[in-house]
């Protein structure tokens, strides 16, 4: 079970000015991953009309209904990461949040990000990190936060996490413990964005905040003494296993190795022939990666035009006078070149 909390009409219609004086432009693209009875998009439209494009989603259907004018609807559980909240959206300019504020008869909410980052965490922790993967790089998320957010120990190491990442918290008013009827609880007005000085160290090798480029981290001749027979140890999967743009299982084994690549991620042959049929999106599973493959790792939606980009410039990523072969900085380079300018919307 689940905390539902709707948001008055007159603290959503403060919250949404509050978001917009705090922006420098009108956003174009605005959710509510919470979004409950719709208040806060509600708010949102009545400023803003039907310009920005709306996001609604909540794991109770028939939230949904209550705002059948938002033709973008979800019904997912945004806390859990493993639902492959894979929709194709672009980048979010305004986040809106009250999300629940605790799960009955939990203890914490386990988050994993698309990273490699894991913690446990409150529901509305949760729904913050999840929120900052969404965002544009001048986006930010405005939400009705319970204050333990900010200093409770359960929700330290997100707090690192996302100040790591360049964002700051800035609390805008405590509400009174009165402000939901039949609860009482101390929540504030918080947002979070980008601060200034990451901005400026902003650097062109950082086209998309959410790609990392990188290589398996096992060596095959050392992943032959740690083979494992148990069932629920990850696969080793090198270039071989790379078929058809997928990882063929076929003839791979097991080891007891904890250098796990979490998905979602796009896999290429570090060394080898160019073949289009081995650059291979991988959306589920965990593996361990041979030193011979390269991963891009990004935000699912992004993935197809990662795979694309390297399909179509495949001849300029493999290079050698005799063996062909790529690097991680060649790599950067080439999506760099390719995809940045489009994911800053500065395209001719």
């Amino acid at each position: 079970m689940i905390d539902q909390i709707y948001t008055p009409n007159n603290i959503a219609q403060e919250l949404v000015n509050l978001a917009l004086s705090s922006n420098d432009q009108s956003p174009l693209y605005i959710a509510d991953f919470a979004c409950g009875d719709g208040a806060l998009l509600n708010a949102a439209r009545q400023i803003l009309g039907d310009r920005p494009n709306y996001l609604a989603n909540d794991i109770d259907s028939h939230s949904l209904e209550k705002i059948d004018w938002c033709r973008e609807q979800y019904c997912d559980d945004f806390t859990n990461y493993d639902r492959s909240f894979n929709h194709r959206f672009r980048k979010i300019d305004l986040i809106l949040l009250n999300p629940p504020f605790s799960y009955k008869s939990s203890t914490g909410i386990a988050f994993n990000n698309r990273q490699g980052y894991s913690t446990k965490c409150s529901p509305a922790m949760s729904f913050i990190l999840n929120a900052i993967d969404f965002l544009s790089i001048n986006g930010q998320v405005v939400g009705i936060f319970p204050d333990s957010v900010l200093w409770s120990e359960r929700d330290r190491s997100a707090r690192e996490h996302i100040l790591h990442l360049g964002y700051e918290f800035t609390t805008h008013r405590h509400l009174p413990s009165n402000t939901f009827p039949g609860y009482t609880v101390s929540t504030s007005i918080i947002s979070l964005k980008r601060s200034e000085s990451t901005h400026s160290n902003h650097n062109t090798d950082d086209y998309s905040e959410n790609i990392v480029v990188d290589r398996g981290k096992l060596q095959v001749h050392k992943s032959l003494g740690i083979t494992s027979k148990s069932s629920k140890s990850p696969l080793f999967i090198h270039t071989t296993h790379l078929k058809s743009n997928q990882i063929s299982h076929a003839g791979a084994y097991r080891v007891s190795s904890n250098k796990i690549i979490g998905p979602p991620y796009v896999l290429l042959p570090r060394v080898g022939n160019p073949n289009k049929e081995k650059i291979t999106i991988v959306r589920r599973g965990k593996y361990v990666l041979s030193d011979c493959l390269i991963y891009v790792k990004t935000n699912d939606f992004e993935l197809e035009d990662i795979q694309s980009t390297l399909m179509q410039k495949i001849d300029l990523i493999y290079g050698g006078s005799c063996a062909k072969y790529t690097t991680i900085a060649r790599v950067r380079k080439i999506l760099r070149i390719n995809l940045g300018n489009d994911q800053r919307g500065n395209a001719p």
